[in-house]
């Protein structure tokens, strides 16, 4: 097959991807789209996202939007949201929730109940959590979470349980529930399960809860990879126990990293710092 099938211009591309060329993913994705296969907006938007290029991919998913796929609207909202976009996402997931999609469901209950509307919130959730799969467990285990937050433990364990494997909140939250029972190995499996799938929730509480077993090195390890995870509190709690350990240049290195991420007592403690110098 030639570079005149379409379909083996989109098969070729998701091959270079999968081997991490996406350079060359690229050139044949937007050849796909050029030849009328808007579809392939979508691997086009994710490619130029894997290489760094976010303004390309949301170029890219926005041609795949408008021409009426649900997956590249979708794409296209999550990214706006991280550069800041919060009021043309939600719009997105607004309209793809009138065409059905219970993952803008979930979003969109996400974003209502920032905003105060919390019934309304609950009650897109309560709707997506009549559907078997992905978007009906995360919407349980989103649930799951704002019911605990107001102390009802009954109410949110069940949701927690079943939210745990789609919702990373809901499994360190139910990590917290069945470790407040008195099941510490319950609690571990559920921490350890967050770990390995590479989830930011599983991985402060499970440190600090090795922290106050004392196994300082199992803890700091977790942290190093939370903290190349990009997460604040993760380089500053690294900080505190190189600190401890006496190893100060290190401490001091991801204290930088912290302050620099915003951890708000990284930068108490390198105030404190500058003060005492001067001093």
């Amino acid at each position: 097959m030639t570079d005149n099938s379409d379909k083996d211009l989109v098969e070729r591309g998701n091959d270079a991807a999968d081997r991490g060329d996406h350079t060359e993913a690229i050139r044949l994705f937007e050849r796909a789209v050029k030849d009328g296969e808007s579809w392939a907006a979508l691997n086009l938007g994710n490619s130029f996202l894997a290489t760094g290029d976010v303004q390309q991919a949301i170029r890219a998913y926005e041609r795949g939007w408008q021409a009426g796929d649900r997956d590249s609207g979708l794409s296209l909202a999550q990214v706006l949201e991280d550069q800041g976009g919060v009021d043309r996402a939600i719009d997105i997931y607004r309209h793809l929730v009138e065409l059905g999609d219970q993952r803008a469901r979930v979003n969109l209950a996400w974003h209502l109940r920032q905003q105060g509307a919390t019934d309304e919130a609950s009650d897109l959730l309560r709707v997506v959590m009549q559907h078997e799969g992905e978007a009906g467990d995360a919407a349980a285990g989103m649930l799951g979470t704002w019911e605990l937050s107001l102390g009802h433990v009954d109410i949110a364990e069940p949701l927690l349980r079943r939210g745990a494997n789609s919702y990373p909140t809901a499994r360190a939250d139910l990590a917290e529930v069945v470790l407040s029972q008195g099941d510490l190995d319950g609690a571990e499996a559920l921490y350890s399960a967050g770990i390995e799938a590479g989830e930011l929730d599983s991985m402060i509480p499970y440190a600090n809860l090795l922290e106050r077993r004392g196994e300082i090195e199992k803890a700091e390890s977790i942290l190093r990879t939370a903290s190349e995870l990009g997460d604040r509190n993760a380089s500053y709690n690294l900080s505190r126990l190189l600190r401890d350990a006496e190893k100060v240049d290190e401490a001091d290195r991801f204290l930088r990293l912290a302050a620099e991420r915003g951890d708000r007592f990284a930068l108490r403690d390198m105030a404190t710092d500058e003060t005492t110098k001067k001093s």
